[in-house]
């Protein structure tokens, strides 16, 4: 759930630099500095590792924004985690791990050196969003999506350079190959490897844990990336089909039952509001059919209006209603009572619901305001 609200008809170069932050910025122009020097010395010949590169990218950075589409983040987060991957992260460990490797050798560096190094840089991005921006970390699923982006960004840069590698060692023929293992058969490998951490992440910011657990959690979760990622390293496309591969398949699970059940929370929690007359029919359909996917965040990201519930705005504000509403739910079934500010949490939510709902043209005019957005005072309603 998005903490704010995303910023609208702003400048690109404005939003980059205050949402997504003037250090990521400065990184990732430093990275495509580095690739693009090699990209030159390669002539035209260089242009094919970005066309590999980037082939795949809109698809896997739609699929996460899909798997998002009940709970949105802002897409300005999710960009910065996706330029901390293939920026900050990716110029910390060139700038590392050849001094592992001048100590050590390459083999060692890269089984014990480069993923303690990777995963550490990536979770710094995880820490940094709980430690500012922790609103929008509600769930496991949360911390998923968020160290997938760093994960692809992190992947997007890596594979531009062994695209270049291999094009300069063995020829186009090997690139393709390359292309096909990295990119279409583990395309989704660098997130896979710092999804222990996200999801610790995300249970410390969903749950109410103390300082030390809290740190023994995220450690865990983050040794696990580092286990697995120096496994993929050491063993690589031999242990694919009885490790990974079945891995893979086990958090596809895991990620479709936590999407499935956040469209069980929106209908459950949801449903009484269209008797109660908060909303239509047509608008809790359109909330638990949104499409998500790359179109709408980049929509959003330009400030478009965008009308109909399903904008990223509206359905933010919409599960975080729902969400709200399972936690106390979960309250009174342990016999808890519930406190009156999360009374008032909800009734301030409902009516922001209300009041932000968009103009639907051509559709029947919304129904009279319920008695409480109409009781309720002008505080509880500003946005």
């Amino acid at each position: 759930m998005r903490s704010a609200a995303t910023p609208h008809r702003r400048s690109i170069v404005r939003s980059l630099l205050t949402e997504v932050g003037v250090l990521v910025v400065v990184a990732v122009a430093f990275a495509v500095a580095m690739t693009g020097s090699r990209l030159v010395d390669d002539g035209l010949g260089g242009v094919l590792p970005v066309l590999l590169a980037c082939a795949t990218v809109p698809t896997l950075v739609s699929i996460a924004l899909w798997l998002d589409r009940f709970e949105p983040d802002s897409p300005w987060l999710l960009l910065r985690c996706f330029l901390w991957g293939s920026g900050v992260a990716y110029l910390v460990a060139a700038w590392i791990n050849p001094m592992l490797a001048a100590r050590t050798s390459w083999d060692a560096t890269a089984v014990y050196g480069a993923p303690v190094v990777e995963e550490i840089i990536k979770a710094a991005c995880l820490l940094w969003i709980l430690r500012f921006r922790r609103g929008t970390i509600t769930s496991k699923l949360d911390g998923v999506i968020f160290a997938t982006m760093i994960g692809l960004g992190f992947a997007f840069i890596e594979n531009v350079n062994y695209y270049i590698n291999s094009l300069e060692q063995y020829g186009i023929a090997r690139v393709f190959e390359l292309w096909v293992i990295r990119g279409l058969t583990t395309p989704f490998l660098h997130p896979f490897f710092t999804l222990a951490t996200g999801v610790a992440i995300g249970m410390v910011a969903a749950g109410s844990f103390g300082r030390v657990r809290s740190a023994l959690i995220v450690l865990t979760g983050l040794a696990i990336s580092m286990v697995i990622h120096g496994t993929w390293n050491r063993y690589g496309l031999t242990v694919y089909p009885f490790v990974f591969a079945p891995a893979f398949a086990a958090t596809a699970w895991f990620v479709w039952g936590a999407v499935k059940e956040q469209a069980r929370t929106l209908w459950h929690h949801l449903s009484p509001e269209v008797e109660a007359g908060l909303l239509r029919r047509q608008d809790l359909d359109a909330l638990l059919l949104a499409r998500g996917g790359l179109r709408d965040a980049v929509d959003e990201m330009q400030g478009d209006d965008i009308p109909t519930v399903a904008s990223i705005e509206y359905r933010s504000l919409a599960f975080a209603l729902a969400s709200h509403r399972e936690s106390t739910a979960r309250l009174r079934a342990a016999g808890a009572p519930v406190p009156a500010a999360d009374l008032l949490r909800d009734d301030h939510l409902r009516c922001e619901l209300w009041t932000r709902h968009p103009e639907h043209g051509g559709a029947r005019p919304l129904p009279a305001p319920p008695e409480f957005v109409r009781a309720a005072p002008s505080s509880a309603v500003a946005a």
